[in-house]
């Protein structure tokens, strides 16, 4: 289940511009100086509080991007990527810091694509992901996103609520939120997902580590 989840999770976040590989996708020129500054100012198990571990990078390389939002004329420099799970409910939080080389590109990257095509498309996306992990125990019945009301972060900031729900071997169905947050800061982009099945994630905390993400770009000098 819970691979099947991340699978869709993962898909989301490309369909998003953080990691897709695709023709519409961002070109990907990475330098050392930006790639150790992403890494470096990254979300980390310190600002989530007891109960979380690491549970290792998870690369996003598989996912494409989303075809309608066309991002090729602009370029990566740096991407790093945590995973992080609580042990007693089984949530997770995907933290992505993507450089650009301007201010400008970073702030395309986010600003891209009406609500209705990132809706569309990142609805597409977590199907697509969820297909990929699907067995006779767990399968993705539906896939709902909604573009809603940022945390303030960052000089732009936009969110989304992602609504699955899956059908379990014996009939159950559970639904699994997904929370959304992307914001440029500079020349960086950070997208947090907050992924909780059967139970979303408290306002408060998903607030609390959007601003923390926040607080570490702009702790961090870009080089």
């Amino acid at each position: 289940m819970r691979a099947l989840v991340l699978a869709a999770f993962l898909a989301v976040l490309a369909a998003t511009g953080c990691g897709g590989f695709g023709s519409s996708a961002a070109k990907r020129e990475i330098s050392e100086a930006d790639q150790r500054w992403a890494e470096a100012s990254a979300l980390a198990a310190s600002d989530l509080g007891g109960g979380w571990g690491a549970s290792g990078p998870q690369r996003i390389e598989q996912a494409d991007d989303c075809p309608d939002v066309d991002l090729s004329d602009l370029t990566v420099t740096g991407e790093a990527q945590a995973l992080y799970e609580e042990a007693e409910t089984g949530r997770v939080i995907l933290s992505v810091r993507t450089v650009f080389p301007t201010a400008g590109e970073a702030r395309d990257s986010v600003a891209r694509g009406s609500s209705a095509e990132l809706e569309e498309c990142l609805s597409e996306g977590a199907a697509e992901g969820a297909a990929s992990e699907e067995t006779s125990e767990f399968q993705l019945a539906d896939a709902r996103t909604e573009e809603v009301e940022p945390v303030a972060a960052g000089e732009l900031a936009r969110a989304f609520e992602l609504t699955h729900e899956y059908v379990l071997g014996d009939g159950t169905r559970i639904s699994s939120t997904v929370e959304l947050v992307v914001f440029q800061r500079g020349r960086a982009v950070v997208a947090l997902g907050f992924v909780g099945v059967g139970e979303p994630f408290l306002d408060s905390l998903t607030t609390r580590l959007v601003r923390a993400a926040d607080e570490r770009v702009e702790r961090e000098p870009p080089p």
